[in-house]
């Protein structure tokens, strides 16, 4: 409760984005969701094993490990998802938790998800951003099937693909001490305003201009491929999603 307050300043910020002060509420709220994706026959949902506080987004110093993250979370998912329903995907994100990165640590989370129908979800820029010494999308290549290769057995349960690539401008590897302190002297909607500007930065959705057809043969049991991807105008919607369907084909 001490960082959710550093986090939103007082009770009405806590209680505007929670709806409540008891932490019981994040398990309504995923149950409901869980619900709500049966009645629509959903044919799969996913959900991000991650924590990471705004300022942490700029400084990288992080209050829980991966393990933390991935043990607190498995108390949520078992407590919510029980029984039958649609296929519940696990996707990698930058931040302390589920990173697909590390076999030990993904095996011995997915061993202890009680819910049967169960995979993940890798998201190409999310697993670049993990690494900031990529210069290019050859070698974004190279390190994706690397991890791939790397996850043994549990590859074949990486049933979907977020496709989408970041600019290789060495942006992590600035000082943020400006944008740290204007983002210290904002209130909620300007710190926001700021985190989000960052992670456009970070993670922009750009197309991925790599080689995309040895990356998917190498997920055996691939389903559904999304195409996350930036854009202005449906127009230039259609523009994008067209020229990174060339990569695929």
């Amino acid at each position: 409760m001490e960082k959710v307050k550093e986090d939103f300043y007082d009770d009405e910020g806590i209680l505007n984005y929670y709806r409540s002060f008891n932490k019981e509420i994040l398990l309504e709220t995923f149950k409901k969701q869980f619900e709500d994706a049966k009645k629509i026959k959903a044919k799969y949902l996913v959900f991000h094993v991650s924590h990471v506080r705004p300022k942490d987004i700029f400084t990288c110093n992080f209050d829980y490990t991966s393990i933390e993250v991935l043990d607190e979370t498995l108390k949520i998912v078992n407590e919510v998802f029980k029984g039958d329903g649609p296929l519940l995907l696990f996707e990698n994100l930058p931040w302390p938790g589920l990173t697909l990165k590390d076999y030990e640590l993904t095996k011995y989370f997915f061993e202890r998800v009680k819910y049967e129908k169960k995979g993940f979800l890798l998201d190409l820029s999310h697993i670049i951003c993990t690494e900031k010494n990529i210069k290019s999308f050859k070698e974004a290549d190279r390190y994706i099937l690397n991890k791939i290769k790397e996850l043994k057995e549990l590859n074949k349960f990486i049933y979907g693909v977020h496709i989408n690539g970041i600019e290789f401008k060495n942006y992590f590897e600035r000082d943020f001490s400006n944008e740290i302190k204007e983002w210290s002297s904002e209130d909620r909607n300007g710190k926001f305003k700021i985190e989000w500007e960052h992670m456009k930065n970070l993670d922009p959705h750009k197309i991925y201009r790599g080689n995309l057809k040895s990356l998917l043969n190498e997920l055996p049991n691939l389903k559904y491929i999304n195409l996350e991807l930036n854009f202005q105008s449906l127009d230039y919607l259609e523009e994008v999603v067209r020229e990174q369907l060339n990569y695929i084909k």
